[in-house]
Parts: structure tokens; C-alpha cells; sequence
């Protein structure tokens, strides 16, 4: 809440970089895996990267009315980090905000590339197959739709929290979903079955 993100050393839990700049409390962030940067996003209803040796930040998406409640980079950001001549990373990444809003895109010019709206609810958790094909919202409802990236017409719905989504993590083969929701449960998801196969109850 006091609209940073911190940077640390695992190892000697140093403290590497504190990044400010944010105008609100912050929501969501991720490292870049070349540790040169970062990408974080909050109330101020924007996304940033920051620059790790500098400590600045450079805004890439004002598109969002609403505070942001989720944002994640693509798998090909996570891979292959590049960065053009004005040293601003190149790649992906997908935001979503309170009023139900998804928004797609590009990391060098922040330019939308795809934008959508939940119905009646709104993104808390988001993740994307390795090979981008699809993306998985993890709803405030308590939803999980899995969305096809090509045809966003194909939706498919996960029905089995009981309140929202907080987290949702993809096994290694992207056949497997674990979901975690405010109930305090854990499900496990067979996502080429699109059933539940399994649940972990709080205090298991």
C-alpha cells in the first residue's frame, strides 16, 4: 500500500532496488528474467515498467477507468526478453480492471491489441498456456473461463469455487490447473477433461 515494489536478494536479504513512481496502491507485479526490469500495475489504473539500475518507470497502458486487479506478461516475455533502441521491453502482457475491462497488449508501444469485458464480474487471476493459445481468468465470482485466444467466442466455463479466485498456476505441460480461492480451497483442474480432478481443503 505504499505504492512501491521492492527488489531483493534471496540470498542475503539485501534490499536491491526500491521502485516508486506508482500514484496508487499496487496490485500486481512481475520480474523480467533478466532482472534488468520489472512490470507492476495497481489502483492508478495504469501498468509500468521499471528499469531495476535506474529506479525509473515508463508507463505503458492508461486505458483502464478502473483500479487493476490482475496483470500478467506473456510466456514469450518470460523467454525471450529483448529490449528495442529506447530500452523498452519488447513482448506482452494482458491487464484487468475493476469494471470487468481485459485489455491485451504490446510492451513496446502499449498499444491495445485485444480488449474484452467480464459480465458481471470482474478478473482477479490470469494466466496463459505456454504456447498463447488460450488465457485462464480466474473470476471474482468464482468463475474460471478459459478463453481461446484466436477465437474469443470459444470460452469455456470451470464452475466449482464458491468465492473469488486469487491465484491460478498452470503445471509444466499445461494439462493441469491449480486454483485457489477466499473459501480457503485448493482445486485441481484436468484442463484437456475440463473437470475437476481434485480438491485441498484449508488445513490439509
Amino acid at each position: 500500500r505504499d505504492k512501491t515494489v521492492m527488489v531483493w536478494d534471496l540470498v542475503t536479504e539485501d534490499t536491491l532496488a526500491v521502485l516508486r513512481g506508482a500514484d496508487a496502491e499496487l496490485t500486481g507485479a512481475y520480474y523480467f528474467n533478466d532482472y534488468r526490469g520489472g512490470i507492476a500495475g495497481g489502483q492508478d489504473q495504469r501498468v509500468r515498467i521499471w528499469e531495476i539500475s535506474t529506479e525509473k518507470s515508463h508507463i505503458r497502458s492508461e486505458g483502464h477507468r478502473t483500479g487493476l486487479t490482475s496483470i500478467q506478461i506473456t510466456p514469450s516475455t518470460c523467454r525471450d526478453v529483448l529490449y528495442n533502441e529506447d530500452n523498452f521491453h519488447t513482448g506482452g502482457f494482458i491487464s484487468a480492471s475493476e469494471d470487468g475491462v481485459v485489455q491485451t497488449r504490446s510492451f513496446s508501444e502499449g498499444e491495445i491489441k485485444s480488449t474484452f469485458t467480464i459480465e458481471r464480474s470482474f478478473v482477479k487471476a490470469v494466466v496463459y498456456t505456454k504456447d498463447e493459445e488460450f488465457i485462464i481468468l480466474g473470476l471474482h465470482s468464482g468463475f474460471i473461463l478459459i478463453r481461446e485466444i484466436k477465437k474469443p467466442e470459444h470460452i469455456h466455463i470451470l464452475n466449482g469455487h464458491k468465492s473469488e479466485i486469487n491465484c491460478l498456476k498452470l503445471s509444466s505441460n499445461d494439462n493441469f490447473l491449480v486454483s485457489c480461492a477466499d473459501e480457503g480451497n485448493v482445486r485441481i483442474w484436468d484442463l484437456k477433461k475440463k473437470k475437476m480432478i481434485g480438491t485441498l481443503k484449508h488445513g490439509d
